[in-house]
């Protein structure tokens, strides 16, 4: 393989590649390259959305601290063509470790990943794909795929960024990071009926949490 990175180019055999292999998704495979995460889309049409070359660009214009972006485009070496793009590349712990984080950790980190949404919110970036799997935890969080982000410039989209972004956050925590300490499901009731949709989820957080308690703690206590 042959690409450029901005202006450098790499030259990768199977068997460096095969050792750079970090994982891959619906539209792209992702190498680790020193520092950086390499993202190379698959070759054909891909259903899920990823990021146009004009996309990535603008994203690499936007500085955040828990939300990777995407930071140098990445261009087949002989044709010229944006296949990609380069993110940090963070090595990871297991992400079962963020059930077990103090609450005043884990709201620390809440409240940088909304400080993040809202610089994505003002340049009227739509997040998505908050997940698990879209999640590394090494002490800190971090979400790593931009690849769904929309950039919206359409007035009628615009004013709905920053509720949508909210719902996108709040049902991470929720659905996702909490849904770790195994919640039945009228616990899981109970955790929608405490956090709305869009309110700050960090506010309610710091209004109900125990400092010294886990996230685990936290969940069944408010779920009783």
């Amino acid at each position: 393989m042959r690409i450029l990175v901005d202006d450098k180019l790499l030259e990768f055999s199977d068997d460096n590649l095969a050792w750079m292999y970090i994982d891959q998704g619906d539209e792209a495979e992702v190498y680790q390259y020193r520092d950086e995460a390499l993202k190379i889309y698959k070759p054909g049409s891909c259903d899920k959305l990823r990021l146009s070359e004009e996309e990535a660009k603008k994203l690499m214009g936007i500085d955040t601290n828990r939300l990777l972006l995407p930071r140098k485009l990445i261009r087949d070496a002989d044709s010229g063509e944006f296949i990609g793009y380069t993110t940090p590349f963070i090595t990871k712990a297991t992400t079962t470790g963020i059930i077990r984080m103090k609450m005043i950790n884990f709201i620390d980190e809440m409240d940088i990943i909304q400080n993040d949404i809202m610089t994505l919110t003002n340049n009227y970036v739509e997040v998505a794909d908050f997940g698990v799997d879209n999640t590394i935890y090494n002490g800190k969080i971090y979400l790593v795929d931009p690849g769904s982000y929309r950039i919206r410039t359409v007035p009628s989209l615009m004013r709905f960024v920053r509720s949508n972004n909210s719902f996108s956050l709040n049902t991470y925590v929720k659905n996702e990071l909490f849904a770790m300490a195994k919640l039945t499901k009228k616990e899981k009731t109970i955790l929608d009926d405490v956090f709305s949709d869009y309110d700050s989820i960090s506010d309610v957080m710091k209004e109900t949490a125990i400092e010294n308690e886990s996230v685990r703690q936290y969940v069944k206590r408010m779920t009783r």
